[in-house]
C-alpha cells in the first residue's frame, strides 16, 4: 500500500511539472523587430502545416459507461455534457482544461450479497457527476486538417449516488457495512486516444475515447460488500471545436526564404 501511494505521489508530481512546462510553452515566440523594417514587398508569410487557430473552445457530449460491482463491465450507458478550452500552439505537446457534468448508472439483479433486517445493499445506482481536469496531449499526427493525439489527465470528480427512488445512497447507511463511510469527491486520471478534423473555415470536429481511472470504490455505493476493487468508467466524446485565436503568421525576410541566396 505504501509503495502504491508513493508511486501515485511521484506520478502526480511529475505530471504537475509537465503541466507547468506545457503552459509556459503556450507563450508566443518573440518576433525579431528588424523583420518589420524590411520593405513591404520583400516580406513573405511563412507557410504553416498545422491548424490556423492556436486556441479552441470545445463543446459536445459523451456516452458514459461504468465498470464496478453492479452488472457487467461497461454494459449500461448514460451521457454527459462536455466542454473544454484547448491550447493548440505547439506542434507536438499541448494541453486543455475540461469540464463535464452528467451521470453513470449500473444495475444487477444477482449481486450475491444477502440482505438482512439491518442491511439492505442497493442493486441499482445512478451517480450524478461534475468534474474538472487538465489533459496533456501528445500529437502523433498534426497537419493542416488532422490532429491525432494521445492524452493523460488529472482532475477531480464529485458524485452524488442515488437509488431508483432518487434517495441519496450516501445517507442510507444500512446499504453498507456498519460504520462504512465515504467522501463523494475523487481524484481521477483520464487516459485517452482521440482525433480532431479541422475544416476549411477553421472549425473542427473531434472524437476521443477516455478511460477515467477513478481513485474511488464508491461510485456505485458498494465497496466492502463488493469484490471489484476501484470502480472505473469511460467517456466516448464527440465535440465541435470553435476557433478563438488565430496563430500569428510569421513574417520572414527574403534572405531567409527557401531558395534564396
Amino acid at each position: 500500500m505504501f509503495v502504491i501511494s508513493a508511486m501515485r505521489a511521484i506520478f502526480i508530481f511529475l505530471f504537475c511539472v509537465l503541466i507547468g512546462l506545457s503552459l509556459l510553452g503556450q507563450n508566443p515566440k518573440k518576433t525579431n523587430p528588424k523583420a518589420f523594417l524590411q520593405p513591404v514587398h520583400t516580406l513573405t508569410l511563412e507557410n504553416k502545416s498545422h491548424p490556423r487557430s492556436s486556441l479552441f473552445w470545445e463543446i459536445g457530449f459523451s456516452a458514459n459507461a461504468y465498470n464496478g460491482d453492479l452488472g457487467n463491465p461497461y454494459a449500461k450507458w448514460s451521457s454527459s455534457f462536455q466542454t473544454a478550452l484547448r491550447f493548440n500552439r505547439k506542434k507536438r505537446l499541448n494541453g486543455k482544461f475540461a469540464f463535464s457534468f452528467g451521470n453513470f448508472t449500473g444495475e444487477s439483479a444477482q449481486l450475491g450479497i444477502e440482505s438482512t433486517s439491518e442491511r439492505i445493499p442497493n442493486d441499482f445506482f445512478k451517480a450524478e457527476t461534475f468534474s474538472f481536469h487538465y489533459e496533456l496531449h501528445y500529437n502523433i499526427i498534426k497537419n493542416s486538417h488532422w490532429i491525432v493525439f494521445v492524452s493523460q489527465g488529472i482532475g477531480l470528480m464529485n458524485f452524488q449516488v442515488k437509488n431508483d427512488r432518487g434517495e441519496n445512497l450516501q445517507d442510507l447507511r444500512n446499504t453498507r457495512v456498519e460504520g462504512e463511510e465515504y467522501g463523494n469527491t475523487s481524484l481521477f486520471l483520464p487516459t485517452g486516444l482521440g482525433a480532431l478534423y479541422i475544416l476549411q473555415n477553421g472549425y473542427g470536429i473531434g472524437a476521443e475515447l477516455q478511460i477515467l481511472n477513478l481513485q474511488t470504490d464508491y461510485l456505485d455505493n458498494i465497496s466492502q460488500l463488493g469484490q471489484s476493487g476501484n470502480d472505473n468508467g469511460l467517456w466516448f466524446k464527440l465535440w465541435l471545436a470553435i476557433p478563438l485565436k488565430k496563430a500569428p503568421s510569421k513574417l520572414i525576410p527574403p534572405q531567409n526564404r527557401p531558395g534564396s541566396r
